[in-house]
């Protein structure tokens, strides 16, 4: 299944009085009844906040339950979409060694330089904190009362919104707003800049749109509505797809296309590498590689006159020496090649059909990156389903047997993730080819 990021935006006449629940109902669900207006409480699965709207409960936002996000109540009392134990884990992917690109022949053209270690730990996408909720995520609510105005969310047809918020017992700073006005896409970058509960601030980016651009706003969320979305990515790219790309909300689409490109991936590997293991012999790889394809504007991802070369080599973590994956690492044996490298990361012991992005590492279980040959970017990602006829975790003689067609994405237009995702340490993004 597709791990879609989950965006909704708050936007709000009336600001609510934030509570756990005031209601007696043991078990609290989008439509039931309730009855002191304004009061916010979880949904009895906690992937939802909802907040009680003329004696019933309505969805005020819902939690990215694929990234681990749960509705849990913050330390000062507002309800907030998080992870149950707030923590982050991308150390969980962060000792993948392999090569790193140097492609020297050190030994007589019998084996490749096996590189330095450090450079494709990026599952790149493990982060189960607030942080890497959204890849992109303008992490905003909708307002549920919104009459269907183009121009301000309170139902008076009024450009500006009077209303003060003194019960949002969000602390995040409010000043960070949109300077002039904008379009939409102005207005969802804005949104994106303001704390998770801080409505003062989500109001003032839209009311500091332009008229054309809050009449994108509504013609998205409108869209949104008509298609029951629910604020996934995936449906807004596949229903909304103009709306979308006017709100910004598929990345740079100027110069990264979507998808980026597409690699075949296609291969029995014959011997997997112990990570101690200080050389990689070319009897030991597969010659011609197992990955081919292009990105970008037709980039070559083999160059087939620089004599690629692909491996598969066994890494463990370095805290747990259960924790265990395999790397299939594609180079040239050619110190001029200029070719990306491509690495497939796998983290199962079964042979299967996998469907993976950047979602959750230990549930999707495989990764792809196209990268430039130091590792300092990522060309593109994988988006998409491979399937591993054989897998094999024993170092030295063994079979581990790969093949699909992926879609490639760039971190700076991947539609399914809300766009440009590249504001991290982890997600570096190459320039455009």
């Amino acid at each position: 299944m597709k791990k879609a990021v989950i965006i909704s935006l708050m936007i709000f006449a009336m600001f609510s009085l934030v509570s756990c629940s005031d209601d007696t109902e043991d078990y609290i669900e989008a439509g039931g009844s309730c009855s002191t207006a304004g009061t916010e409480s979880c949904s009895k699965d906690g992937s939802q906040i909802l907040i009680c709207i003329d004696s019933s409960w309505q969805i005020k936002r819902t939690c990215n339950v694929n990234f681990g996000q749960y509705c849990n109540q913050a330390a000062n009392g507002s309800l907030t979409c998080s992870s149950a134990d707030n923590s982050s884990s991308s150390s969980d992917d962060s000792y993948n060694s392999g090569n790193s690109g140097d492609n020297n022949n050190n030994n007589g053209g019998d084996s490749t330089d096996n590189g330095d270690s450090g450079n494709d730990e990026e599952d790149n996408s493990t982060n189960d904190s607030d942080s890497t909720d959204d890849g992109g995520n303008s992490a905003n609510d909708e307002d549920s009362n919104n009459s269907g105005n183009d121009s301000d969310t309170n139902n008076n047809n009024n450009d500006n919104d009077n209303d003060t918020d003194t019960n949002d017992n969000d602390s995040s700073d409010s000043s960070t707003q949109l300077l002039a006005p904008g379009d939409c896409a102005d207005i969802m970058s804005c949104m994106n800049t303001c704390g998770e509960n801080d409505s003062t601030c989500q109001q003032n980016c839209y009311n500091n749109g332009t008229t054309a651009g809050k009449n994108q706003f509504y013609a998205w969320q409108t869209c949104n509505e008509d298609n029951s979305c629910g604020y996934y990515y995936d449906c807004l790219w596949n229903k909304c797809r103009d709306e979308d790309s006017l709100c910004g909300l598929a990345g740079d689409t100027a110069n990264y296309k979507i998808p980026y490109g597409k690699v075949i991936v296609n291969g029995t590997f014959k011997y997997l590498h112990d990570e101690n293991e200080a050389d990689v012999y070319v009897s030991n790889c597969i010659e011609g590689g197992f990955a081919s394809g292009t990105f970008g504007n037709n980039a070559n991802i083999v160059d087939t006159s620089k004599y690629p070369l692909a491996y598969a080599q066994l890494v463990t973590n370095p805290e747990d020496s259960t924790d265990k994956r395999i790397i299939l690492f594609q180079g040239h044996n050619d110190t001029t090649a200029t070719a990306p490298i491509v690495r497939m990361l796998i983290k199962t012991t079964n042979a299967g059909t996998y469907t993976f992005g950047l979602g959750e590492f230990k549930e999707e279980k495989v990764r792809l990156f196209v990268s430039e040959q130091d590792g300092s970017c990522d060309h593109a990602f994988g988006y998409g389903s491979v399937t591993l006829s054989a897998i094999n975790y024993t170092p030295g003689n063994t079979t581990i047997t790969v093949n699909g067609e992926i879609d490639l994405y760039s971190y700076k237009a991947m539609p399914y993730y809300g766009g440009d995702i590249s504001d991290n340490e982890y997600w570096i993004a190459c320039p455009a080819k």
